[in-house]
């Protein structure tokens, strides 16, 4: 017999108002919705591991980054695929799945599981500018198989990513703005995908982030032997899963990850978070759903 999806609603109860401040309530929230997504892989037989900030906080705080204010997660295209289908069936009323499909105004294409009761209000943001869901959120990233890591980080570093030097950043964009005019940048990406999608998984010696999403959190490449097979981690009360080899992706990315950086560098990704109100777009929801 089929579960009613919200039984996860009642195994991992809202701990929100037990926070002291509203950074640990954020984190509370935060935490029971890692949870519930970790339990639908589980069930599902889905593949992550956390990742960016989210890993560093595993691994150097044994939970989260004192001062941050989200969740970065990672799956192989297969499983992320997989989670996009069934996400809506399973996750709980209480969560909302975004992404283009659930929410076409939404700016960038990979997958988000939102808390319905908050709002989170980005630095640089304004409340009137958002026309989707902009309650506290797990960010879900799809990573690829590939054994030609520099071609994919060329791709990754031409869409996403500015030079440090302005005059050679202009070129760039220029470029850029001429051969997406001729081409268009999806069906690049399409090309790009089936380049990268010919031969097994299997044989693949490479990970990297997948295209088309807008953002990436990084252009670097992992190799499949470090993230294979995943390993439980302490994250504050629980257990989630990371990359068997985190110390080598983390110094590959960030160097110095233990390192507590100094307090201007200590920046979290919102101006304003209110743990216990509906963004405007949920309120509209609920009235549209009436």
């Amino acid at each position: 017999m089929k579960r009613d999806r919200n039984y996860l609603s009642e195994k991992f109860p809202d701990k929100r108002f037990e926070g002291e401040t509203e950074l640990e309530q954020a984190h509370k929230v935060l935490l029971r919705m890692l949870k519930i997504f970790h339990t639908i892989c589980e069930e599902n037989n889905l593949a992550y591991f956390l990742d960016s900030g989210t890993l560093i906080g595993a691994i150097r705080h044994n939970g989260f980054i004192p001062w941050d204010d989200d969740v970065d997660i990672a799956m192989p295209r297969e499983d992320y695929e997989k989670f996009k289908k069934i996400a809506k069936d399973v996750l709980p009323d209480e969560l909302f799945f975004q992404c283009k499909a659930t929410v076409p105004t939404v700016k960038n294409n990979y997958l988000k599981i939102v808390d319905r009761r908050s709002t989170a209000i980005a630095i640089g943001k304004e409340m009137k500018d958002c026309k989707w869901h902009m309650g506290l959120f797990l960010d879900i990233f799809p990573v690829e198989y590939t054994n030609h890591p520099k071609v994919a980080q060329f791709f990754l570093n031409f869409f996403y990513y500015n030079h440090d030097i302005k005059f050679i950043r202009v070129i760039i964009k220029c470029i850029r703005h001429f051969f997406v005019g001729i081409i268009r940048k999806k069906n690049v990406f399409r090309i790009a995908k089936y380049f990268f999608s010919l031969g097994k998984k299997e044989n693949k010696r490479y990970m990297f982030y997948g295209f088309n999403l807008n953002w990436s959190p990084h252009n670097t490449y992992y190799d499949v032997d470090d993230v294979f097979p995943l390993k439980k981690t302490k994250f504050e009360d629980y257990e989630f899963y990371v990359p068997m080899e985190s110390d080598i992706l983390l110094t590959k990315v960030y160097g110095d990850y233990m390192k507590i950086p100094p307090k201007e560098k200590r920046v979290s990704h919102f101006k304003e978070i209110r743990i216990d109100s509906k963004c405007p777009f949920e309120l509209e929801l609920e009235k549209a759903n009436k």
